[in-house]
């Protein structure tokens, strides 16, 4: 009875399961498959992840790889050229432009720009009348579009009294530039104020407040063909107010 006892207490705690006898093989051949299918997944994401890094690698080496552009200053000095919109023009260069061509337009002597060199002046033809005007007026029209030039040499001719040429002389003096605004995708609008001097010998100084406001159109810079060496210090001028793509569309008054 004690015997009896002691193996049902046995059985209760710890029942024992006949276990089918198997080989080592057969043992792991349940875990077989899902381990060979998480193994192939892992695979797939690291080949996707890798040719990602190899899409992105090749990018960068493309664009590392641009030729660098350099440009020498007029100090002989070389830049990195930095690429940007064609459009933007920097305040200080639409001022510097704007300040240039209003000097060359209402600026006149008998002398040429920049050299002791007597002017004689552009001679044209206007409502059949022959008129003269200083050679900078003619160059600073170069800066205005189309047939606006016509109509601003049309308006200042009326304005330049033949005896510049001989005894005269005018100065401009420009009071109030403000700061350029854009107004539209390649247009902007500057402000100004001067005042025009002229003085004819033997005669009172006129004096005629300027208030305008000036719109200018972004376009290709002008590249000279022509050595400098070559050229007028007037051409020259010229060339350099060209080199800042900037042209005059329209002059409106100004009320401030």
């Amino acid at each position: 009875m004690l015997a009896n006892n002691h193996q049902t207490k046995d059985l209760l705690i710890t029942p024992e399961i006949p276990e089918t006898p198997t080989s080592q093989s057969e043992k792991y051949v349940g875990n077989e498959t899902p381990l060979t299918s998480s193994f192939f997944i892992i695979c797939a994401m690291a080949g996707v992840l890798a040719l990602g890094n190899l899409i992105l690698i090749y990018s960068l080496l493309r664009a590392n790889s641009k030729p660098t552009t350099f440009v020498q200053l007029n100090d002989g000095t070389a830049v990195q050229a930095q690429a940007s919109d064609v459009s933007v023009r920097h305040e200080e260069v639409i001022k510097e432009t704007t300040r240039t061509f209003l000097t060359m337009l209402w600026q006149w002597d008998n002398t040429l720009p920049g050299s002791d060199e007597e002017d004689p002046g552009f001679q044209f033809s206007l409502d059949n009348q022959q008129y003269t005007i200083p050679s900078t007026v003619y160059w600073a029209s170069q800066l205005i579009e189309g047939s606006k030039s016509t109509a601003l040499l049309s308006e200042i001719v009326q304005q330049i009294p033949q005896s510049i040429f001989e005894t005269g002389e005018s100065d401009l003096h420009v009071q109030f530039l403000s700061t350029p605004r854009k107004v539209g995708q390649d247009l902007y609008e500057i402000d100004v104020i001067a005042t025009h001097c002229l003085r004819i010998q033997g005669q009172l100084d006129k004096k005629t407040i300027l208030k305008k406001t000036f719109v200018w159109q972004a376009v290709l810079p002008y590249l000279p063909l022509t050595q400098e060496e070559t050229t007028s210090p007037m051409r020259r001028l010229l060339m350099n107010l060209q080199q800042s793509g900037l042209l005059l569309v329209e002059a409106k008054p100004f009320n401030p």
